[in-house]
């Protein structure tokens, strides 16, 4: 499959009406950050050549069943740690 250049890609956003909310570099290249007209977030890279290397969609993290609590054991000496109330 023949690589897509930035120019070509960008140009097809701009008709798209993506909304870019910043840009960065990386090792690999460079990586900008867009927000489609649904809503959607998605980041972009391109390689260091100037083509488009992949478009991602950040996912959410799922939610916790529970709380994740602390620490409340000294690793030290297996206690508590001073000032913990006692289970």
């Amino acid at each position: 499959m023949d690589k897509i250049k930035r120019a070509d890609f960008e140009k097809w956003m701009k008709g798209c009406n993506w909304f870019k909310v910043n840009e960065g570099g990386n090792d690999m290249g460079q990586q900008n950050n867009y927000l489609t007209p649904a809503g959607e977030f998605v980041i972009v890279q391109y390689n260091l050549q100037g083509e488009l290397e992949q478009i991602i969609k950040p996912m959410a993290a799922p939610v916790q069943s529970k709380p994740i609590g602390h620490f409340s054991t000294d690793f030290r000496g297996s206690g508590l740690l001073p000032g913990m109330p006692p289970r």
